[in-house]
C-alpha cells in the first residue's frame, strides 16, 4: 500500500468505522472537547501524509475509543474526512430520501440537428463521415476505411447536465474528462491545421502531443494552449473566473489583456475584473474529481455545497450569512449517497441540513 489512492481508501474505512461507533455512543475521553480536538487539528497540519497513515496503522490494534483521537486528527490532513475548523455541538440522525449521486450521462448534439442521449449504454452513431461509438469508456470516433477524410472540422457539442459526467476521446486520441453542468463544443476531425475546443464548465484533459498542431481551448474568452499535457480548467458562468490547473507539461494561458505560461503543480486564476495571476498549489484537490472523489482544503461550505449540489442535483439554501462562511477541510468518495455527505457535515461541523425533496436547507446549529 504505497500509493494515495491507496492509503485514500484504506483511511475512509477507517473512518467510516469511527462513525459508526459515535453513532451507538458518545466519546467518553478527552477528544470529545472541542477545543482540544481543533488543537489536534492544527498540529496534523505540520505531518506528513504518509507518516500519518503509518501512525494510524501503528495505532489500529488500540482500544477503540483511541481511535476518535487519531482518526479525527489524521483524517483532516489525508482528505479523508470533513475536517472541523470550529466547534459545535452533536447533531441528531437525519433521515431524509434517497438523493443519488451523478453518473455517467451527456446530450450529444450533432451539427445536422439530430440529438442523441448518451451513458453506459453501448451504442454507435453512423454520420456521413464518421461512427461515433459509445462504451463503458465514454465517446470516441471510428472512421470508416472506405471515407476519404476531408477538411471539415464542423463543431458539434457534448453537454453534460447536473448530477452527470462524461468522458470522450477526441480525433487527435486526446481525452476530456466533463465534469456536471458542462458544455464542450468539438469537431468530428480536427482540420485546418489546428486543433481547437470550446469549453464551459470543468473538464480535464490529457493531450496527445503534436508539436506542429498545438491543441487550444477557449474558455470565457480566453485561450489555453499546450502541446501535450494534462491540466483541469475549472469555469462555470456563475462562478465568474477561470481556473487553469495544471498537472503535468506545460500551457500558456492568454486573456484579452494577459498572458501566463504555466508549469506543474501551478495554477492560473482570471476573475471576473480581467486580472489574470497564477499561483502554486497542491493539484490533488483540483483534480481529484475525476478520479471519483470530492477533496476540499479549507474551502467555505458555500463553495463547498456549490460544488456537491452539481453533482447530486439538489439545490442548497443558507438560512442565515454566518454558516455559508464556515471552514472545511477534506474529502469523499463522489459516489457515496446524499445522507452520508451530511452526516458528515453535521457530525463534526455545526451547521443542521433539513432536506426537502431536493432542496437542502443549511443553517448556523444554535
Amino acid at each position: 500500500m504505497n500509493t494515495w489512492n491507496d492509503i485514500y481508501d484504506y483511511s475512509d474505512k477507517i473512518f467510516r468505522q469511527v462513525l459508526e461507533q459515535i453513532e451507538e455512543e458518545k466519546p467518553v475521553n478527552e477528544f470529545s472537547s472541542p477545543e482540544i480536538l481543533n488543537g489536534r487539528l492544527q498540529e496534523q497540519l505540520q505531518y506528513d501524509s504518509f507518516s500519518a497513515y503509518r501512525k494510524l496503522k501503528k495505532h489500529r490494534r488500540r482500544h477503540t475509543v483511541r481511535w476518535y483521537g487519531v482518526a479525527a486528527g489524521i483524517m483532516l490532513f489525508l482528505g479523508l474526512t470533513w475536517g472541523w475548523l470550529g466547534q459545535g455541538p452533536d447533531s441528531e440522525d437525519l433521515l431524509t430520501e434517497t438523493i443519488c449521486p451523478g453518473n455517467k450521462k451527456a446530450v450529444l448534439a450533432l451539427a445536422d440537428g439530430s440529438v442523441w442521449y448518451v451513458g453506459d449504454t453501448v451504442m454507435t452513431i453512423t454520420t456521413a463521415r464518421e461512427n461515433i461509438c459509445i462504451d463503458s469508456n465514454g465517446l470516441f470516433f471510428r472512421t470508416p476505411k472506405e471515407v476519404v477524410q476531408c477538411d471539415d472540422d464542423t463543431y458539434h457539442f457534448l453537454t453534460v447536465p447536473r448530477g452527470g459526467e462524461f468522458t470522450m476521446t477526441l480525433s487527435d486520441g486526446s481525452r476530456v474528462w466533463l465534469n456536471a453542468e458542462s458544455e464542450l463544443r468539438f469537431p468530428l476531425q480536427f482540420a485546418s491545421g489546428r486543433r481547437k475546443v470550446f469549453l464551459t464548465g470543468e473538464a480535464y484533459f490529457e493531450v496527445e502531443k503534436d508539436t506542429e498542431h498545438p491543441f487550444i481551448v477557449e474558455v470565457n474568452g480566453s485561450e489555453i494552449e499546450v502541446l501535450g499535457t494534462g491540466f483541469n480548467v475549472r469555469s462555470y458562468r456563475n462562478e465568474g473566473r477561470v481556473v487553469t490547473t495544471l498537472a503535468e507539461g506545460n500551457v500558456c494561458f492568454r486573456s484579452a489583456d494577459s498572458r501566463i505560461l504555466l508549469e506543474p503543480g501551478e495554477q492560473s486564476i482570471l476573475n471576473e475584473d480581467g486580472v489574470l495571476w497564477k499561483q502554486k498549489v497542491d493539484i490533488y484537490p483540483y483534480i481529484a474529481w475525476k478520479d471519483g472523489r470530492f477533496v476540499f482544503r479549507k474551502q467555505r461550505l458555500e463553495d463547498i455545497m456549490t460544488t456537491v449540489g452539481r453533482w447530486y442535483n439538489v439545490e442548497v439554501r443558507f438560512k442565515d450569512e454566518e454558516s455559508k462562511n464556515i471552514t472545511f477541510s477534506g474529502g469523499m468518495m463522489r459516489y457515496e449517497g446524499f445522507e452520508v455527505f451530511v452526516k458528515m457535515i453535521e457530525a463534526i461541523g455545526s451547521v443542521k441540513c433539513n432536506i426537502e425533496g431536493t432542496t437542502v436547507c443549511v443553517a448556523k446549529n444554535k
